[in-house]
């Protein structure tokens, strides 16, 4: 970590880098095995999900920046013999299908792909009352799910870039 405060950087560029990192402190989790910048310190709860393979548990952390804006990053783990004979896409679509289910929204830019190595699915969507930018990665037997969510007009590049570009996996 860059230890250099402000005024003791030898060029302009490290004394940037510390006063961004103090207005977007990196959050970790250490059962998680992530980390990500929220604005604030997120809110964390749990709650049993639904699945085809019975319930399973989700760690959830939520930062409302207002009544109309929203970060989250939440994981849960499958059943690891669940994942050793599914199809990694088909589990990355079953999720982005379940958020456009709970908002009743309609993609408006999809990208498949890898993110660390591990199978990923990007994606926009608007709704009758939010829009969302989501990344979804399955890591072995864990899914990561990165979302912004929030009401009136679609969540600008910037925000993305600002929150999710953020999220990395400390394996």
């Amino acid at each position: 970590k860059n230890e250099t405060k402000e005024g003791e950087a030898k060029d302009g560029e490290k004394t940037e880098e510390v006063k961004e990192e103090a207005s977007n402190p990196e959050f970790k989790s250490e059962a998680g095995k992530f980390s990500i910048q929220f604005k604030q310190t997120p809110k964390e709860s749990v709650e049993d999900v639904p699945t085809a393979v019975g319930n399973i548990k989700m760690y959830m952390f939520m930062y409302e920046e207002s009544a109309t804006k929203a970060y989250m990053a939440a994981y849960c783990d499958y059943p690891e013999e669940l994942v050793a004979n599914g199809d990694a896409k088909s589990m990355l679509d079953g999720s982005k299908n379940g958020v456009l289910g709970q908002f009743q929204a309609t993609i408006t830019k999809e990208k498949a792909g890898k993110f660390m190595g591990h199978e990923s699915l990007d994606f926009t969507a608007d709704g009758p009352q939010y829009n969302t930018a989501y990344k979804l990665v399955l890591a072995k037997n864990r899914l990561y799910q990165i979302g912004i969510l929030q009401s009136g007009g679609s969540v600008t590049q910037e925000d993305i870039d600002a929150f999710i570009g953020t999220f990395k996996i400390n394996e």
